[in-house]
């Protein structure tokens, strides 16, 4: 084990240590600025191929002019500040690296003031001021490196090399709260700067830790990399403490409630919605079968469905011809995939010009059996997949059913799907919260409650205002 301490050594002195002048504590760091800054850009990329961007300029343009003036005053001014609001449900904010900062619809529609936006963005900011990416970067580097010089050297580490995998994972997770902490300490000091009262963001940890609790809404990453959003809470309004006091800052209720009024509130079905075991697509006016009983995921660049077991996948992505004709396509596509086994024919799917194949993909000791057709509608060609790696007979007919089922939806029936939509009303008159939404139609009271960071019995003056929810059609 002393060889291991001797590379771990030096890889520590090739790398070397930094004081953060953020935060003051020591780094090891294998990402150079500029590396953090391209990693940033590349997963910028992929953030908007998998969210897409909110449509709402107004509430683009306020986000971007906080975030750039909170960041100008921040310890990394000279970085390409980018942010964005992402075209997402889940209640989410996070850094990519080197400037680039992301809120979702979701986080926004949670929220209840300009001043939790604020502070929500002032945590990511101190991410990135903080170096906490390239940190983590380097840390999950290093602890391989480790682990991997220890199983060569060492047949103990060897044999026990998975359960170290999963310790190394701990270990990085409890790092990880460490900075969630760090950064919202940094928060803090950066949204009274802008001036804001930063006291509001314990409030939306509030409703974070409500939320958790009442399984109405995803919180994947409070859940694995976050700290409790009550122990949150409470550290925030003592560190907010000492800088509020004497100052009149602003919390922006009213402002918030105005500029979120009309935004789509959960899962847009113009974007995708299952009615059985159809898949229905408004805005892009089709309709496809999958197999019955198969778990179904949608997302912004593929839909993909799979049985209990996971013996088998389908498939759903669209993108532009790449070739003269469709054939042509076709065969670039099977080239680039290294099919082998080919068979297939021209068709026509329910009025469409079509192309199916049959295939065989090789990795290593793995073979996949793939049936696949491509079918081109609107401006788009449309990529049906199917594939399994022991069983094409027992799905070579499922896999067919689905791709033969595509089919166009009329404009009129693709019109009734609208999605939910925040609504801001005034208080008619002083009454408890559930008096005043009892009539509400499109979602529950106690989520109601939830989203305006009330409690059902919780009193509203007259002329305050609060948040509903339009419902849209058909409703879910």
């Amino acid at each position: 084990m002393k060889r291991l301490a001797g590379l771990l050594a030096a890889v520590a002195l090739l790398v070397g240590c930094a004081v953060d002048p953020v935060t003051g504590r020591s780094q090891l760091m294998l990402m150079s600025e500029g590396q953090e800054i391209a990693l940033g850009e590349q997963n910028d990329q992929a953030s908007l191929a998998q969210f897409g961007v909110y449509d709402d300029p107004e509430l683009a343009a306020w986000v971007d002019e906080i975030g750039q003036a909170m960041a100008a005053r921040a310890q990394r001014p000279h970085l390409p500040w980018t942010f964005r609001v992402l075209d997402d449900s889940i209640v989410n904010a996070f850094a990519g690296g080197g400037g680039f900062v992301y809120l979702t619809r979701g986080i926004l529609a949670w929220a209840n003031s300009e001043a939790e936006i604020v502070g929500i963005l002032g945590h990511e900011i101190g991410h990135v001021t903080a170096r906490h990416i390239p940190e983590r970067y380097t840390s999950t580097a290093l602890a391989q490196v480790g682990l991997t010089a220890g199983m060569i050297i060492s047949p103990e580490l060897r044999a026990v090399g998975g359960e170290l995998q999963q310790g190394i994972g701990l270990l990085l997770l409890k790092f990880s709260r460490d900075n969630e902490s760090e950064s919202d300490h940094l928060g803090v000091g950066y949204a009274v700067g802008a001036g804001y009262d930063a006291r509001a963001l314990a409030d939306f940890f509030t409703t974070l830790d409500r939320l958790a609790g009442s399984a109405q809404q995803r919180l994947p990453e409070w859940a694995s990399t976050h700290p409790a959003p009550a122990g949150r809470a409470t550290n925030v309004v003592q560190a907010a403490e000492p800088l509020v006091a004497g100052r009149d800052l602003t919390v922006g209720r009213e402002a918030h409630l105005r500029r979120i009024d009309g935004m789509v509130f959960g899962v847009n079905p113009r974007e995708g919605v299952m009615e059985g075991a159809t898949f229905v697509h408004p805005d892009l006016l089709f309709q496809i079968d999958f197999p019955q009983e198969w778990a179904v995921q949608n997302s912004k660049t593929v839909v993909l469905a799979a049985p209990d077991d996971g013996s088998a996948v389908v498939a759903l992505l669209a993108g532009r011809r790449e070739a003269e004709s469709l054939r042509a396509h076709v065969g670039a596509v099977l080239e680039g995939r290294g099919a082998i086994n080919i068979r297939g024919e021209q068709t026509t799917v329910n009025g469409s010009p079509g192309f199916w194949v049959a295939y065989n993909i090789e990795d290593g000791a793995t073979r996949l059996a793939i049936r696949e057709t491509f079918v081109e509608y609107g401006d788009l060609v449309y990529d049906l997949i199917g594939y399994t790696v022991d069983d094409y007979g027992r799905f070579a007919a499922s896999f067919e059913d689905y791709q033969t089922s595509f089919r166009p939806l009329s404009g009129n029936r693709a019109d009734q799907y609208q999605p939910d939509r925040l609504r801001i009303e005034r208080a008619p008159r002083t009454a408890t919260f559930e008096a005043l939404v009892s009539d509400t139609p499109a979602a529950n009271i106690d989520q109601l409650a939830l989203l305006n960071g009330v409690e059902r019995t919780s009193t509203v003056e007259v002329g305050e205002l609060i948040k509903t929810v339009e419902a849209g059609y058909p409703r879910r």
